[in-house]
């Protein structure tokens, strides 16, 4: 009989890629009326189902895209290199958009990882702390004392395709025949206002300067070359909060 942790690492091995672990992992399997094998595959699939389900629920408008058939492909091909390491399902997925890039079968409709980028920045402010928001007043008042911050739940995506006209196609705001995928780059600020998360355009002037503001409040400074009118409007969207 091995040590626990050898026991550990070929259960690990074998719930993941379902490799050869199995059959030593049977020997130590006690059947009790259902064979080693069978209980090992019951393990499997309740690991692959809830990770798939995990990710069905954070990804829809990719699903929207690609089809269930083939997302279910794909995550299963995806579990078995990127298991989750950590105990928290919310999470798991923050790598998928990635796979997603470089998944041989996924290569004519690449775009959708864009997709998937937005749809995770999504799920990751929808479970970000929370802060009192700043007025345009507290925004400006922040601004002169060099401590602006942006709203915790804020998260900003830039993708060299339209992702949010694919964001308002998966929604049934826009129909596909209106919009190209080499129509160019767009990007948005995702945000949770009053619990709800929101997602807004942003042009390339905003979406420079707030990603200045979220790597660390800005200096007295800096807050001198910044345009108070710009700082205002971005608080007015709720984009602001104390630190």
């Amino acid at each position: 009989m091995p040590d626990l942790q050898t026991v550990q690492n070929q259960m690990r091995d074998t719930i993941v890629s379902g490799d050869a672990s199995a059959a030593t992992l049977a020997a130590y399997i006690d059947d009790n009326g259902i064979d080693a094998e069978r209980r090992l595959q019951v393990y499997r699939n309740n690991f692959r189902e809830s990770l798939t389900e995990a990710l069905r629920g954070i990804f829809p408008g990719a699903i929207a895209f690609i089809g269930d058939e083939f997302f279910t492909g794909i995550v299963a091909e995806f579990v078995k290199t990127s298991p989750p390491d950590r105990p928290q399902l919310s999470g798991y997925g923050g790598d998928f958009a990635d796979f997603f890039r470089t998944f041989e079968h996924a290569k004519r409709v690449a775009y959708v990882a864009d997709l998937m980028e937005l749809e995770w920045a999504i799920h990751e402010s929808q479970n970000a702390p929370n802060a009192d928001r700043y007025s345009p007043e507290e925004a400006l008042n922040a601004l002169d004392t060099g401590t602006l911050s942006v709203h915790p739940s804020l998260r900003l995506v830039e993708a060299p395709t339209p992702i949010v006209s694919f964001w308002m196609v998966t929604k049934g705001q826009l129909k596909p025949e209106l919009i190209r995928v080499d129509s160019g780059g767009e990007q948005a600020a995702v945000v949770r206002v009053d619990g709800a998360v929101q997602l807004q355009p942003l042009d390339k002037d905003d979406f420079l300067l707030l990603t200045k503001l979220a790597k660390a409040p800005v200096s007295s400074e800096l807050g001198n070359d910044i345009s108070r009118d710009q700082i205002a409007a971005l608080a007015a969207r709720g984009l602001f909060a104390s630190a």
